[in-house]
């Protein structure tokens, strides 16, 4: 999980927070959901991962961020099919 920083930079969410918040206060928080990583190679092969200082987010629709992990995501899932409903 990541929130954006000042330079909409994403930074990992347990380095940018105080370890005691109020609800309210709490930011927008964004996971890394895999629909697409762009890296330059270098970076990537120094690095070792593809989270580091210069990423950026991209904000998936709800309607691409669906995961079917069991029955009930697919039941559910079909049935936001059929009524034709876009989860906006």
């Amino acid at each position: 999980m990541a929130v954006k920083s000042a330079l909409d930079l994403l930074v990992p969410y347990k380095d940018s927070m105080p370890s005691i918040i109020r609800r309210p206060d709490i930011s927008d928080v964004y996971f890394f959901e895999g629909t697409i990583y762009i890296s330059d190679s270098a970076l990537l092969l120094t690095s070792q991962t593809l989270h580091h200082n210069n990423t950026l987010g991209y904000q998936v629709p709800k309607w691409k961020g669906l995961e079917i992990d069991d029955i009930d995501d697919f039941i559910m899932v079909k049935a936001t099919m059929i009524s034709g409903s876009t989860l906006t």
